[in-house]
């Protein structure tokens, strides 16, 4: 295991990072996914023993990143 790791770092090091800039993520339009939004809002809010990890997952482009960032958004605005 010693031998693979410092080759892993190694090409992990010649890789160019991505740069995000998270004020120019888009956010949802107004009337889209109103009804997922309100109910990963109220989850959110809602504290459970049983459920505390949210896995929002599908396909590339459907639009994981702007719900999230929606949501991120609405909370931030609730301070």
């Amino acid at each position: 295991m010693k031998e693979i790791l410092p080759v892993k770092i190694e090409n992990l090091k010649r890789l160019n990072y991505v740069q995000m800039n998270a004020s120019s993520r888009p956010e949802c339009l107004p009337d889209m996914w109103q009804d997922l939004l309100k109910s990963l809002a109220d989850w959110l809010t809602t504290p459970s023993p049983d459920q505390n990890i949210l896995w929002l997952h599908g396909l590339v482009g459907s639009g994981k990143s702007t719900i999230s960032t929606t949501l991120a958004e609405y909370f931030l605005a609730l301070g």
